[in-house]
């Protein structure tokens, strides 16, 4: 089983600060997770540390266009919209431009089933706070379902991290050995350098995701729009 306390004590082997067969002190177990929780703050804010993808459930209510959701969506992938028969529609993902296009005072006098879905991420609620936004304005109540990466939580000293990837967890143990490496100025292994990159090239690799945006062609249809891919009008 693999708990917090235990990668911190083999973060701080790695980076030498401790032998192998010294024991963590009260100090330095304390300091190990603020740092350990430091990382995960930086990795949870970016998509590509993120290890998996939270189903997240939205009741969407007549007349209510905008909605809370915690933790923090850090990338939403694919989101759909279910009515009272049980018919699924999928919900287009737009940006901030298509966004300001929006008439909600004019959608709000004429309700209809959602079709657009925008993921807003203020700045002041970044911590705690996403918003999302459908339009137009809801009808009647449906189920919205977001597949979305969201921010990672801060852990606890003794918390099982046995759900966690093998990948991400070997390479939070070198990233966490790094900030002690520069903390404590010591002096790690030879190769620590070169693992380092390599637990991370794992890390990254493991997590790439299809980050193509769905946007609206003006000319055809539908469809997303991948970097790099030729369209023709």
């Amino acid at each position: 089983m693999t708990i917090a306390s235990e990668l911190i004590k083999r973060s701080y082997y790695l980076a030498q600060v401790l032998d192998p067969r010294e024991e963590i002190e009260g100090f330095e177990g304390s300091e190990g997770l603020h740092e350990l929780n430091r990382v995960i703050d930086v990795w949870g804010s970016l998509r590509q540390y993120i290890p998996t993808y939270s189903k997240l459930t939205v009741n969407v209510l007549a007349n209510v266009s905008s909605y809370d959701v915690t933790p923090v969506i850090t990338q939403l992938s694919e989101s759909n919209i279910i009515d009272s028969n049980n018919v699924l529609y999928d919900l287009i993902q737009v940006d901030l431009q298509r966004f300001n296009t929006f008439n909600y005072a004019l959608s709000a006098s004429s309700p209809t089933r959602p079709q657009f879905i925008f993921l807003q991420n203020a700045f002041a609620n970044w911590p705690t706070v996403s918003k999302v936004s459908l339009y137009p304005v809801p009808n009647a109540s449906y189920t919205a379902t977001l597949w979305a990466m969201q921010r990672l939580a801060n852990v606890t000293y003794s918390q099982d991290l046995t759900h966690v990837p093998g990948y991400w967890i070997a390479g939070l143990e070198y990233e966490l050995a790094k900030q002690f490496i520069t903390i404590y100025g010591t002096t790690p292994a030879i190769t620590f350098a070169e693992d380092y990159a390599s637990a991370m090239r794992d890390l990254k690799a493991a997590n790439k995701r299809d980050n193509s945006v769905q946007v609206q062609n003006q000319f055809q249809q539908i469809r997303r729009y991948r970097p790099g891919s030729v369209y023709v009008g």
